[in-house]
């Protein structure tokens, strides 16, 4: 069975209802394991307002996996983030631990910017539908 974290891209996309991540969401709730990380829960809450927030942060809870930070997770982000830069790439930081917890956890990723996760080890949910 297929595991997906879901990436704040999307989840805000889901938020402010748009077609392709609500039907996208709503169909792999139904039929599988869904995660987010930890990361996203604080970009989604820096960016919203009180109603917002009241509103939908619960709702995070009860849909959605919410995946922490471990030790493990930070070496291999830390570990990426540090082989990318030696190449010359410079990755974000929170974009390299979520690309940690899908990896470790054996989690596909959805997101829009597949081009902020470059790592050949991480399965990436590729879909027209979702546009950057």
């Amino acid at each position: 069975m297929n595991s997906y974290l879901v990436d704040s891209d999307v989840l805000i996309d889901f938020f402010n209802k748009r077609k392709e991540a609500t039907n996208l969401l709503y169909k792999f709730l139904s039929e599988f394991s869904v995660a987010i990380s930890v990361l996203s829960l604080m970009e989604l809450r820096a960016g919203w307002n009180k109603k917002q927030r009241d509103i939908y942060f619960p709702l995070l809870f009860d849909l959605f996996t919410v995946k922490v930070v471990t030790g493990e997770v930070a070496e291999l982000a830390g570990s990426i983030r540090y082989d990318y830069k030696r190449k010359g790439v410079v990755l974000s930081g929170i974009d390299c631990l979520i690309a940690s917890t899908a990896i470790l956890g054996n989690y596909i990723l959805v997101t829009k910017n597949v081009k902020d996760f470059p790592m050949r080890e991480l399965t990436l949910y590729r879909s027209k539908k979702l546009k950057a």
